[in-house]
């Protein structure tokens, strides 16, 4: 929820237009592990985690791996701002050489042109002779 908040709705200057609550309860994949019920070494693994937990290394830990998807999410978003603009200033001042067949409809109307010309010319021709 923190990337998506994060990468979606804060600006360039770490403004969050949403509140976020004190209380964080995070769930992670890695958060659950199937142990059996009775286990001799279950009592000890509680024990550490709970150290690790009041040290507040668990929440370091969590917010350092989010912090740093939230960075690399960002640079990926500029990067494809800065591609798209690239992209749309190059269409917009490119110049395309165009051929043959981009300009076959204007050769077509001028040689249409040229032989009504022709005719025209060629009855002309002929009227005035029999005039």
């Amino acid at each position: 929820m923190e990337i998506l908040l994060a990468t979606r709705y804060t600006d360039k200057t770490g403004y969050t237009p949403i509140h976020i609550s004190t209380t964080k309860y995070r769930l992670f994949s890695g958060n659950s592990m199937g142990i059996r019920p009775g286990a001799l070494f279950l009592r000890r693994f509680h024990l550490t985690r709970q150290r690790l937990q009041e040290a507040g290394l668990i929440s370091f830990w969590t917010d350092d791996v989010l912090n740093s998807r939230k960075i690399l999410i960002r640079k990926e978003q500029r990067l494809t701002e800065q591609f798209d603009e690239l992209a749309s200033i190059t269409q917009d001042e490119r110049q395309v050489v165009l051929g043959v067949q981009q300009l076959l409809g204007a050769f077509l109307m001028l040689a249409m042109g040229s032989i009504l010309a022709c005719l025209f010319l060629i009855a002309e021709l002929f009227g005035s002779i029999n005039n």
